[in-house]
């Protein structure tokens, strides 16, 4: 919280937040929400939360929704989206909860930015939404993601925090490799078909650690065999 209370300058209009968080997976806890509102109280300056992974927390993890947080009254937006939820990222199907004041103004200017969502999309979620069950979901995404963590027990990349949300693993590599992290995402899917992303996509500036993000929200055969191949390799 101290970066953000150092980054503040009377040009800031807005702070983002994600929460569960991409890549690290961590879920702000209620002392982190209690610190964003003493370091905005009395300032003019709007929240808004990038909630997208709500609904997939792990290890008995509570997500927190932003925009339930009093103190940020009428100036805090949260987002959320079908697309990670329910596996249909593509279509880009999500929503907001704010206050009437500001869903006013969103929707004063979104037709002109995204007119409509494809329509049979959304019937389908509506009719979905009367059976679907998000601790199943999210417990079936916590065991890909143990079945990935152990799979890579005995390999050379070194896990970072465990992931309390999103589908998302950190690794360090350094112990394979000295390539930057965007040459090694590249080397690991051209020689080795794995996939991955350098964790460098993720920041403004070049970074230097050797640290990539794996997706877990594959079939179990599929993460599999990619940590047999990651094993083979160091």
């Amino acid at each position: 919280m101290g970066k953000i209370r150092t980054a503040i300058s009377s040009k800031t209009r807005a702070i983002l937040v994600n929460t569960p968080h991409n890549p690290t997976g961590y879920i702000w806890t209620r002392d982190d929400w209690n610190n964003l509102a003493n370091i905005v109280d009395g300032r003019d300056i709007y929240v808004i939360s990038d909630e997208v992974y709500d609904s997939i927390v792990f290890d008995g993890q509570q997500h927190i929704p932003g925009f339930l947080q009093a103190v940020f009254d009428d100036k805090i937006i949260s987002i959320y989206s079908f697309g990670k939820a329910f596996h249909i990222t593509g279509w880009k199907i999500g929503y907001c909860v704010a206050s009437k004041a500001i869903t006013e103004a969103f929707r004063s200017i979104h037709q002109y930015l995204t007119f409509s969502v494809n329509t049979p999309a959304q019937y389908a979620l509506a009719k979905y939404l009367d059976i679907y069950d998000p601790k199943e979901a999210a417990r079936m995404l916590q065991a890909k993601r143990d079945l990935l963590i152990d799979g890579l027990k005995s390999s050379g990349l070194r896990q970072l925090t465990v992931c309390e949300g999103t589908y998302f693993q950190l690794y360090d590599y350094s112990a394979i490799s000295h390539l930057n992290d965007v040459e090694f995402a590249q080397w690991l899917t051209v020689e080795h078909k794995v996939a991955t992303i350098p964790l460098s996509a993720f920041y403004k500036k070049p970074q230097h650690d050797r640290i990539v993000r794996f997706c877990f929200a594959k079939k179990d055969e599929v993460i599999e065999k990619a940590t047999r191949i990651l094993r083979s390799i160091g």
